[in-house]
C-alpha cells in the first residue's frame, strides 16, 4: 500500500492542530460569556404601571448587595418574581432564536397578580441589574440571592405600615424559574418552622443546563460555529469556571422531590428550540403533590415567558388556591 504524501501529512497534522486551537478558544471564549453576561439598564419600572413602590436593598449570606422593588398592597401574601438569565428585574432585550429583536417583561407578568390582591418583590440576581456579583452561575448560587429576598421580607414585616407576610408564591422565569424551584425548599423549611403559613411555587421554562447545551450552543455563545465534539467540552469548560459539575447541580429533576408539600407548577411552550418540554415534563414527573403543569401548544421559548401577563387567570388561581386569604388583614 502507497504511503500518505508528505504534504497529506502535514495538511493532517496542520487540521488536527487548528482545531485544538480553535477548540480551546471556543471553550474559553464560550464559557466566560455564559457566566459574565452584559449587565442591562431597567426600561421600566412599577411607575409605568400605576404603581407605587419602594427601593430595597438586602445583603445575600456570601456577602453581596442586591436591589429590588417593592410593591406592597395591603396582603399578607407576597409574590416574590425572579428574572431570568441575562435579565433585570424589569426585563429582558435582546434577539430571540430566529434574530427578532425582543423585549420580555417580567412586570407584565407581575402587574395581574397584584391587581388580584398580592405584593411583590422584585429584585436583581446577583451580576445582574442593579445588583453586586462578577458571575452568574446558571441558578446555583441565585438560591441565596432569593434565600436573602425572602429573608428581608420577614426581618421588614414590621417595620412597615403593610401587613405583614405570612404567605410566599415564587414565579420564575427561565433561569429564574430554576432559581424559583430551588427556592422551593427555602419555604418549604420556613413554613416548618412557623416563620410562614403556606407558599407556593410557579417555574416558566424552568431547564436541564446539560440539555440547552446540546440543543442551543450556537445561540448562547454568541452564534460561533460548534463541533461537534464541543457541547461535552464546553459544559467541563462553564464547570470548571463556576466550581461545580453542571450536568448535575443544574437539572432539577435531582431536587424537586424535596419541595413536596410546598405546592409546584411548571408552565412550559411545547416547541422550545432551547430548552425541552420532555425535560419539563421530566421535572414534573418527579415533583411530589401538589403539582399541575401547563403545556402551551405549538408555542416556542420566548412565547411561555409571557404566558403569566396573555393568561394571569391560571397563574393567580394557582396562587389563590395554596397561598391563604392574601387579603386577610
Amino acid at each position: 500500500m502507497k504511503k500518505p504524501s508528505k504534504i497529506i501529512m502535514i495538511i493532517v497534522l496542520v487540521v488536527i492542530v487548528s482545531l485544538g486551537i480553535y477548540t480551546a478558544i471556543y471553550s474559553a471564549v464560550g464559557s466566560y460569556k455564559a457566566v459574565h453576561t452584559p449587565r442591562q439598564s431597567l426600561l421600566k419600572t412599577p411607575v409605568d404601571y400605576g404603581l407605587e413602590y419602594q427601593n430595597i436593598e438586602f445583603t445575600t449570606s456570601d456577602g453581596l448587595k442586591l436591589k429590588g422593588w417593592r410593591i406592597p398592597n395591603q396582603s399578607k401574601s407576597t409574590i416574590v418574581v425572579i428574572h431570568g438569565y441575562g435579565a433585570n428585574r424589569a426585563g429582558w432585550k435582546g434577539k430571540d432564536t430566529k434574530g427578532q429583536e425582543e423585549y420580555i417583561d417580567w412586570m407584565a407578568g407581575a402587574v395581574p397578580l397584584y391587581h388580584a390582591g398580592y405584593s411583590l418583590l422584585l429584585f436583581d440576581l446577583r451580576a445582574c441589574g442593579e445588583s453586586e456579583g462578577e458571575m452568574v452561575t446558571l441558578g446555583y448560587h441565585e438560591e441565596k440571592d432569593v434565600e436573602a429576598a425572602i429573608e428581608w421580607l420577614l426581618e421588614n414585616n414590621h417595620k412597615t405600615d403593610d401587613a405583614p407576610t405570612e404567605h410566599v408564591g415564587l414565579l420564575g422565569f427561565s433561569m429564574g424559574g430554576n432559581v424559583a424551584l430551588r427556592g422551593g425548599r427555602i419555604v418549604k423549611k420556613l413554613i416548618e418552622e412557623g416563620q410562614i403559613k403556606s407558599a407556593a411555587v410557579v417555574a416558566v421554562g424552568p431547564t436541564i443546563y446539560s440539555t440547552m447545551i446540546d440543543k442551543s450552543l450556537n445561540y448562547w455563545a454568541g452564534g460561533m460555529p460548534t463541533p461537534f465534539f464541543m457541547p461535552t467540552l464546553f459544559k467541563k469548560a462553564v464547570s470548571y469556571r463556576l466550581g461545580f459539575d453542571v450536568t448535575k447541580e443544574l437539572d432539577p429533576t435531582r431536587y424537586v422531590s424535596q419541595i413536596s408539600p410546598v405546592p409546584v407548577m411548571y408552565i412550559q411552550a411545547e416547541k422550545d428550540e432551547i430548552g425541552d418540554v420532555s425535560d419539563v415534563t421530566a421535572m414534573f414527573k418527579a415533583s411530589k403533590e401538589p403539582k399541575d403543569i401547563i403545556i402551551i401548544p405549538g408555542a416556542l421559548r420566548f412565547e411561555h415567558y409571557k404566558y403569566p401577563a396573555e393568561h394571569p387567570e391560571r397563574v393567580i388561581e394557582f396562587f389563590d388556591q395554596y397561598l391563604g386569604d392574601k387579603s386577610e388583614k
